[in-house]
């Protein structure tokens, strides 16, 4: 979240009204979120879906019962009520099992296929 008065007006200009928005960590509190949407809000701007990148993306160690899974699921409940204090009420989550263990792209009987561990 780090766009410039230009930028914002050039969203307006082009008749977006609603953004997505991934977050920096600094912003990651119900006040940080609460100056987000402001600050999207002042340029006639309503954010929409909100996101937390260094806790909804790459759940690895979630999906597949890692070392440190308990305190990842942890910070994930955390954030969703961090952003429900804030009053959003959508929020994005990467859990795609496919991306996670994709290890390779293979060749088989001519054709590029994905190799799974």
């Amino acid at each position: 979240m780090d766009p410039t008065d230009e930028d914002l007006l050039f969203f307006r200009q082009r008749g977006v009204d609603c953004v997505y928005c991934a977050v920096k960590p600094e912003f990651n509190s119900v006040e940080g979120l609460l100056s987000v949407k402001k600050r999207y809000a002042e340029a006639g701007l309503r954010v929409h879906n909100v996101r937390n990148l260094a806790v909804t993306n790459n759940q690895a160690d979630i999906v597949l019962n890692r070392p440190g899974r308990d305190k990842k699921i942890e910070d994930y409940k955390t954030w969703l009520r961090t952003v429900g204090r804030a009053g959003f009420h959508y929020t994005l989550s990467n859990f795609n099992l496919a991306q996670i263990v994709l290890s390779a792209l293979v060749e088989t009987r001519g054709s590029r296929t994905r190799d799974f561990a």
